[in-house]
C-alpha cells in the first residue's frame, strides 16, 4: 500500500514537474501579418505569396523572449529565430527556428497549422488566386478581372500579386461590386506602373457607407542598367585629359613600376577592373573593364612609355660620387701614411749614424788615453 502510495506521488511529481518546465519555454498564439504557419515541433514554416519582402511576427511565450530575437519584422530571405530565456522559470534557453516558402496559392492571413493538417489548409487555397483572406471588409466585389493575365479570384480574398515584363507599362483592372449602390474606385497607379511592386487599392464605399478595399501588387520587371561608361580616371602623380568616348590614352611615365589608378564609373551600379598595372616598362598597356549592370563591357587603355629623367635616377650618381669620395679619401691616407713612414726611417737612420760615430769617437779617445 505504502509503495503503491509512493509511486503515485512520484508520477504525480513528475508529470507536474514535466508540464511547469514545457510550459517555461513555450510560445503561443503565433500570429503573422500574411503568409500560413505550419507548426513541426519547434519548427515554423510560413508559406508567403510570391514577392512578399517581409512579415510582421506575433507571439506570446511561457518566459522572456532573448533580446533581439523576440516577435518582429522579418525578412522573408532568410532562415531566423525566435528564442526564449526560461531561467527565470528554471529552464535553459528554448529556440524555434523560422523559414520561409514562396508559393503562388492563396495565403490566409494570421493562420497556424500543424504538421497533420498542412495538407488540407494548403488544397483549399489553391481554389483561389495569391491573396489573404479578407477580414475587414463588410462589402465585397463580385468579379475581379485583370486583362491579360488569369486569376482565381475569391471575394473573400483581397490581396492578389501578379508579375508582368517590363514593357507593360499599365494593367486594364474589372472590378464588379456586389451591391449595385457601391462605387468603385480604382487607383491611378494601375495607369502608369513603375519598376518593381506597384500597389493597386481597389475602394468600395455603398450607399450607406459601408466599405472594402481589394489590394492588387504588380511587380513590374525592372530594366537592367547598360551604362558601362567611366566618368574620370584618377591617376597619382599624373594628369590625364578624359572624355568618356575616347577609350586609348597615352601616358609617359618615370621610373614606376605601378601607378595609383582610380576609375570612377559613371553609374553606381557598374563595376571598374584595372589589369596590367604591374612591373611597367615601356610599351605596357594597362587595361581597365568597365561592366554595366546588365553585362555590358567598355574597356579603356592607356599606353605607357617612359622617359628619362636624371631626378628619377639621382641615387646612382650619388652613390658613385660617394664611393669616388671614399677613393680619393683612401688614397690620401695612404700617401700620408707612406710619407710619414719614410720619414720615420729616415729619421731612425740619421740616428743610428749618429749613435755609430760617437761610439767611434769614444773608441778613438780610450786609445789615445791608453798612450
Amino acid at each position: 500500500m505504502r509503495r503503491s502510495y509512493f509511486i503515485f506521488i512520484l508520477v504525480l511529481l513528475i508529470t507536474i514537474s514535466t508540464n511547469v518546465f514545457a510550459a517555461c519555454g513555450d510560445i503561443n498564439q503565433v500570429s503573422v501579418d500574411v503568409g500560413t504557419i505550419k507548426k513541426d515541433g519547434k519548427n515554423y514554416i510560413i508559406y508567403v505569396p510570391v514577392g512578399a519582402k517581409s512579415v510582421n511576427i506575433s507571439a506570446s511565450a511561457s518566459g522572456d523572449w532573448v533580446k533581439g530575437y523576440g516577435p518582429r519584422t522579418l525578412s522573408t530571405g532568410n532562415v531566423t529565430k525566435l528564442m526564449v530565456d526560461g531561467s527565470t522559470c528554471g529552464g535553459g534557453t528554448y529556440t524555434y527556428q523560422i523559414s520561409f516558402q514562396q508559393t503562388d496559392e492563396v495565403i490566409a492571413a494570421n493562420t497556424t497549422t500543424t504538421a497533420e493538417n498542412t495538407a488540407s489548409t494548403q488544397s483549399a487555397s489553391t481554389e483561389s488566386n495569391n491573396g489573404t483572406a479578407s477580414t475587414k471588409n463588410e462589402i465585397f466585389l463580385s468579379s475581379l478581372k485583370i486583362e491579360g493575365y488569369e486569376i482565381k479570384f475569391d471575394k473573400n480574398v483581397d490581396l492578389y500579386t501578379i508579375k508582368v515584363k517590363n514593357d507593360v507599362k499599365r494593367v486594364d483592372i474589372e472590378a464588379v461590386a456586389e451591391d449595385k449602390t457601391a462605387k468603385v474606385d480604382i487607383s491611378d497607379n494601375a495607369k502608369a506602373l513603375e519598376e518593381g511592386e506597384n500597389k493597386i487599392l481597389i475602394n468600395l464605399v455603398n450607399s450607406e457607407n459601408k466599405k472594402g478595399q481589394y489590394i492588387i501588387v504588380v511587380d513590374r520587371e525592372k530594366t537592367l542598367d547598360d551604362n558601362a561608361y567611366l566618368a574620370d580616371i584618377k591617376i597619382d602623380g599624373h594628369l590625364l585629359t578624359f572624355d568618356r568616348d575616347t577609350t586609348e590614352y597615352n601616358l609617359e611615365i618615370g621610373n614606376e613600376t605601378a601607378l595609383n589608378i582610380v576609375p570612377v564609373t559613371e553609374s553606381k551600379k557598374a563595376e571598374a577592373t584595372v589589369k596590367g598595372n604591374e612591373d611597367l616598362t615601356d610599351g605596357s598597356k594597362i587595361t581597365i573593364t568597365v561592366k554595366a549592370e546588365d553585362g555590358t563591357k567598355r574597356d579603356y587603355v592607356i599606353n605607357i612609355s617612359k622617359k628619362f629623367n636624371i631626378f628619377d635616377y639621382w641615387i646612382y650618381p650619388a652613390i658613385g660620387g660617394l664611393i669616388f669620395l671614399l677613393l680619393i679619401l683612401l688614397i690620401i691616407r695612404k700617401r700620408r701614411k707612406k710619407k710619414k713612414a719614410k720619414k720615420e726611417k729616415k729619421s731612425s737612420e740619421k740616428e743610428t749614424k749618429t749613435k755609430k760615430d760617437s761610439e767611434k769617437s769614444a773608441e778613438s779617445d780610450s786609445e789615445v788615453f791608453k798612450l
